[in-house]
């Protein structure tokens, strides 16, 4: 039996990781989706419109179909094109956007660990977010002319993802190390979860229709282990958070119970 400090511990470590778990889901079931339209009798049924031929040719979508542009059908909702969009031009920023909002809340602040730093924390985290940005914008717009072996998006969208998922560790442990009202509480996961979902959208189209199994593959291996590490020490600093008086209670009345238990 895990006792309740482990067993809140494993929780706590599988919501973290549960936006990253999610998204390899997504790139599984979008490896094998062709195949299941395929079965289905569909997957004939969706065309593409090349947009590098001014006769604006048409044909079967197969992936990678690269720049072509899919037509609309009945099954595919046309609320994803708008998804793809809205990540293709202010994909890299909307992290940030939740980031602003654990600023206003004081998020960031409450979840600061009791290490001494340089700097106030809330510099540690804008300078953390800032430096993942700047790296992935190098490495994007370098791998970006060879994204047929390489899927930028895929890479840029996993980026973002660690980001969204350091926003969730804050959000967390200020839950457990501050015990009050928690109107901030399902705001912030309100906006990560919906960050979330925007991102497995785009996730799941890149890898079924823009870019080859190895690509998405490819990059989301690289990503992971740069900014999945990043995120995962980003977690293990927050582990050292202060811990206020009625958590303490609970922490050693917890282990009072089980000292009991063994006698």
């Amino acid at each position: 039996m895990l006792s309740p400090m482990a067993s809140n511990s494993f929780t706590r470590a599988l919501w973290w990781a549960l936006p990253f778990l999610l998204l390899v889901a997504v790139l599984s079931c979008a490896t094998v989706f062709p195949d299941i339209l395929e079965g289905l009798g569909i997957g004939a049924l969706m065309q593409c419109v090349s947009s590098e031929s001014t006769r604006n040719a048409v044909f079967p979508c197969r992936r990678p179909i690269r720049h072509a542009v899919v037509q609309e059908t009945w099954w595919l909702p046309k609320a994803s094109t708008r998804i793809n969009d809205l990540m293709a031009e202010d994909g890299p920023l909307l992290p940030y956007l939740l980031l602003v909002m654990q600023l206003y809340t004081s998020t960031v602040e409450k979840s600061a660990p009791k290490s001494a730093w340089w700097c106030p924390w809330w510099c540690v985290v804008v300078v953390c977010w800032a430096a993942m940005t700047a790296v992935r914008m190098v490495i994007f717009l370098g791998v970006h002319p060879f994204n047929f072996y390489f899927s930028d998006h895929i890479f840029l969208l996993n980026s973002m993802m660690a980001q969204i998922q350091m926003s969730l560790a804050m959000t967390i442990y200020r839950r457990e190390s501050c015990p009050g009202p928690e109107c901030w509480y399902f705001l912030e996961v309100t906006l990560a979860w919906a960050l979330v979902f925007l991102t497995l959208v785009e996730a799941f189209m890149t890898a079924w229709l823009y870019h080859t199994c190895f690509a998405s593959w490819l990059a989301l291996l690289v990503s992971t282990i740069i900014f999945q590490s990043t995120a995962c020490i980003f977690r293990c600093l927050l582990r050292c958070a202060p811990i206020d008086e009625k958590r303490s209670k609970l922490i050693n009345g917890d282990s009072r119970r089980e000292r009991g238990s063994r006698v």
